[in-house]
């Protein structure tokens, strides 16, 4: 039978003045290339994604950050700004703006991210986000609002509830949660 592949999670880098996240947004549910990558270790990356895999859209340069989540729309593929063979990239569309943008510094300072490769290797252009390094990075109310795109979708309410107050209590959101609810 055919295999089930789990998701996989990564870091699109990219300077605002030349691709930023109002022009990933702009391009709708068709998405677009991430093309221009000359790096084989950023290409040999795409050619691993698969269709659904989840990436942030990283702003480089000035300001640094995590500013919304995008999905791979299209597998690797020849790059069309390239007539060289060797460059392949995939395609992309932007699923969620993040209202608070999730700076470098914030990601550097939480020690349980220290081995992502944005803190240890930040020049590559697509880099890989472990499933740990995927579910701290996102802020609280994306996190939030998955929970509850997917509540039907679970079938012990109970332990669902159990792990959620797991994670509120771990990440210290209880509060945050309570002036969401109060205000």
């Amino acid at each position: 039978g055919q295999g089930c592949r789990i998701m996989a999670y990564w870091l699109f880098k990219s300077e605002p003045n030349t691709w930023g996240w109002d022009d990933q947004l702009a391009k709708g549910d068709a998405g677009a290339e991430w093309d221009g990558v000359r790096n084989y270790q950023a290409r040999n990356f795409m050619r691993q994604m698969a269709l659904g895999d989840r990436g942030f859209f990283y702003h480089s340069q000035k300001e640094k950050a995590v500013v919304g989540i995008v999905e791979v729309c299209a597998q690797a593929h020849p790059d069309s700004s390239s007539d060289d063979d060797r460059w392949d990239c995939v395609d992309i569309k932007a699923i969620r703006s993040f209202t608070q943008p999730v700076p470098l510094e914030q990601i550097k300072a939480d020690p349980r991210l220290a081995e992502m490769s944005l803190v240890k290797s930040s020049r590559l252009s697509v880099q890989p986000v472990s499933e740990t390094e995927w579910q701290m990075s996102k802020p609280f109310q994306v996190f939030l609002l998955e929970l509850m795109l997917n509540i039907h979708l679970v079938k012990n309410r109970f332990q669902f509830g159990l792990a959620i107050m797991y994670w509120l209590v771990t990440e210290q959101a209880l509060l945050c949660l309570y002036h969401v609810v109060i205000s």
